[in-house]
């Protein structure tokens, strides 16, 4: 039986680009920084420099020594040119891409939504015709309030029919 290891291994280029793309935001005003995506800047410089990879703690900080020593300078203006391209263009939205375990989360979180909106149909507590995350509260919140009133009637009703019982 052999013991296998998933072999690891970085693009430290990316660790050196995202360190400068943090260094050169803070010195851009703080207005104009949320229209900027970091990781936008990012990939506008990292696919413009070279590749440093690595699959060890020795081959990673000879890697980080190589592209501080040999990119820093081209990683600074990757970087200002990055900052530059998104910053002409504050209004262009994109989607950024979802890893498995956030796709994941995101397939459960739909899932867990239609599962409540089966259960207050069911239990006909529903509001609007069809939960969505935007009235999810409002129907979650109706949906106690009913339920809520409805044990308070019962209640009512119960201690009304004990009384009864008492006295006749």
């Amino acid at each position: 039986m052999t013991n296998a290891k998933t072999v690891q291994y970085k693009n430290v280029m990316e660790t050196l680009v995202d360190k400068e793309v943090a260094r050169q935001l803070q010195k851009v005003p703080v207005a104009m920084r949320s229209y900027l995506d970091a990781a936008q800047i990012s990939t506008y410089a990292l696919n413009r420099l070279p590749v440093l990879y690595a699959s060890s703690e020795a081959g990673k900080n000879k890697q980080l020594e190589r592209g501080k020593n040999t990119y820093q300078q081209d990683i600074e203006v990757a970087v200002r040119r990055g900052i530059a391209a998104v910053e002409r263009d504050p209004l262009r939205v994109s989607d950024p891409i979802v890893t498995v375990s956030e796709e994941t989360e995101l397939d459960q979180a739909h899932k867990a939504l239609k599962q409540v909106e089966e259960l207050l149909r069911h239990r006909q507590l529903l509001v609007e015709h069809k939960l969505k995350w935007g009235n999810l509260l409002q129907s979650v919140t109706y949906a106690l309030n009913k339920l809520s009133r409805s044990i308070l009637i019962q209640q009512r009703k119960n201690m009304s029919s004990d009384d009864f019982h008492k006295y006749h």
